[in-house]
């Protein structure tokens, strides 16, 4: 066992590049953005998409790799900053080049080159995974990445940074992967820090899963990158429905068995058993206006009929749900997970009160009402300033877990959140380190 340090970012959920063979892995345009642009301008059939889909597809660099913005400002201002206090060239930044990401062969010969360039000291390294699959093998993954840089690359003490679903695999890793095979790199863990990480669920990813996520071009959801693409692409006329063609694709991918994880971000069943009111209001985020049954992720007993007919009737995926259930059962949400690693979860407030906010989109979902009868049964409750536009605040700081230490950071919203000044403030101290140079 080395003495090293390495400082792990893992993305949230779109990421990752996902190309479709291993050499493309270093790809900065992954084949996954090509197809919800094409998805957008000219559609191609059922049939086409259903068969792209199903192809497996590999984790390339994380996003922002070629821009200098996203994953790699993060990245670069953590090497920046370290190289400041321990000298020039102390840490390096690195990034994954997968022997493989396929789920079927998680089990990887752990001798083989994770990385593009072996290490030679200290490293910040972005972690690309496929973002679809269920996150216990992602899990899985991170941890036969974490055997590769102990046995191979010095290693000998590692700091997780998970952004949005990265702080689930995190997790996935530490509280169950790890424990469950008795693995003894967990303890050179010293801390986990996540970044908008829906601890406690997301309510917007129902709406992907139901086929009633909706953006209108001319309003809210403008802060999406591919609607920004859209923008500089397409004429007025054709915004709208290209932006419909991708929700579309988005529907297909969430609701097939490699879409598992967008399940794995519903608020967890078991918080409806947990003593503290702030959790279980926020738990209970499904309303049957007439029997007023709470909606979770137990698949067998906990939805109204009527509501469980209309997920059926939008290829709701009860084998995914099934996953989540299996997957939140394995991690600790009313104690400490791990005495020995401090978890440190950073959250954003964007409210119209916020002037730093330069958004369009200001409101978080924070749950959806149900009516039966309507012609449209789930709405969004969206909640101004109340959290990130994707994260409620309870979830992203881990309410009703009093062993976490929290952090709020005003006007940061959620998919800029890695390249965000305001949330390097909060991640540079935690690691020690000295803050960039005002101006």
């Amino acid at each position: 066992m080395g003495s090293n340090h390495a400082i792990i970012v893992l993305p949230g959920t779109t990421g990752t590049s996902l190309v479709k063979s291993q050499d493309k892995e270093t790809s900065t345009t992954p084949l996954w953005e090509y197809w919800a642009l094409r998805e957008a301008i000219a559609p191609f059939s059922a049939d086409t998409v259903a068969t792209e889909l199903s192809q497996p597809l590999y984790a390339g660099r994380p996003g922002g790799f070629a821009k200098g913005t996203g994953y790699i400002a993060l990245i670069n201002t953590l090497v920046t900053q370290a190289n400041l206090k321990y000298g020039a060239g102390t840490y390096q930044a690195a990034y994954t080049n997968w022997p493989t990401n396929d789920p079927a062969s998680v089990n990887i010969d752990t001798s083989l080159a994770w990385l593009s360039t072996d290490l030679t000291g200290n490293a910040v390294i972005g972690w690309g995974y496929d973002w679809r699959q269920d996150n216990v093998i992602s899990g899985t993954m991170l941890q036969n990445f974490i055997s590769y840089l102990v046995k191979s690359q010095g290693i000998g003490k590692i700091t997780l940074i998970g952004h949005s679903m990265g702080g689930l695999v995190s997790r996935s890793y530490l509280e169950y992967v790890g424990p469950n095979t008795q693995d003894a790199n967990v303890a050179l863990v010293d801390q986990l820090i996540t970044l908008g990480t829906p601890h406690l669920g997301a309510p917007l990813a129902l709406a992907p899963m139901t086929s009633t996520m909706k953006i209108n071009v001319a309003g809210k959801g403008n802060s999406n990158w591919f609607i920004k693409e859209l923008d500089d692409l397409l004429v007025d006329p054709l915004k709208q429905a290209a932006v419909d063609n991708v929700l579309a694709m988005i529907h297909d991918v969430v609701n097939r068995p490699a879409g598992a994880s967008t399940y794995q971000l519903l608020p967890p069943a078991l918080l409806t058993q947990s003593t503290d009111a702030t959790v279980q209001a926020y738990a209970s985020f499904i309303k049957d206006t007439k029997t007023d049954k709470s909606f979770n992720i137990d698949p067998t007993d906990s939805l109204p009929t009527d509501l469980n007919a209309l997920l059926q009737q939008q290829n709701f995926s009860a084998a995914n749900l099934q996953l989540a259930d299996t997957f939140f059962k394995h991690l600790s949400y009313t104690a400490n997970p791990n005495p020995a690693i401090p978890y440190n979860c950073i959250y954003g407030v964007v409210s119209t009160q916020t002037p730093s906010a330069a958004i369009s989109q200001t409101t978080t979902t924070t749950g959806f009402t149900y009516t039966p009868s309507a012609s449209e049964p789930l709405v969004t409750v969206d909640t101004d300033g109340g959290g990130d536009t994707v994260v409620p605040i309870p979830s992203a700081m881990f309410a009703g877990n009093s062993s976490v230490q929290t952090f709020e950071v005003p006007g940061a919203d959620h998919l800029s959140m890695a390249s965000n000044p305001d949330i390097w403030a909060a991640v540079l101290p935690l690691l020690g380190l000295p803050l960039p140079a005002a101006g």
